[in-house]
């Protein structure tokens, strides 16, 4: 509301150049509020995709991993997520038979797991749940 004024008052101020500012900042505010509201739509239909999708659990080895700054901060309904650590945790998996997924993973699975490791994976949707290693040795 303050930013609105703000405008408010610039236009007002009779300068042709304030009103170019005041046009050009209203665009900024639209541009960033409208990616705002994209992300968060998008967010929402790619949760609703997991919910709707059944819990799978296959065979698969981790094939690989990284990390990453988390700049958004994305809040998943798992609380392992829920932490203020800037980092996010990535785990590349291959199923058998199948392409690779790649899951955001709490910070304790990440460290848990090692390349090669082989176990049963469960996922749902494109949110991971869990990895039980085998237990061959």
């Amino acid at each position: 509301m303050g930013v609105w004024l703000i405008l408010a008052i610039s236009v007002r101020g009779g300068s042709e150049r304030a009103g170019y500012n005041a046009i050009g900042l209203t665009l900024i505010l639209l541009f960033v509020l409208g990616v705002t509201i994209v992300m968060a739509v998008r967010n929402r239909v790619r949760n609703a995709e997991s919910d709707r999708s059944p819990i799978l659990t296959v065979n698969a080895k981790v094939v690989s991993k990284r990390s990453d700054v988390d700049s958004h901060m994305e809040h998943d309904e798992t609380p392992a997520y829920n932490s203020d650590s800037p980092m996010a945790y990535y785990i590349t998996f291959k199923e058998d038979g199948h392409g690779p997924l790649e899951f955001r993973v709490p910070h304790d699975d990440y460290y848990l797991l090692a390349e090669g490791d082989t176990g049963r994976l469960t996922y749902q949707g494109f949110r991971y749940e869990s990895f039980e290693k085998s237990q061959d040795f």
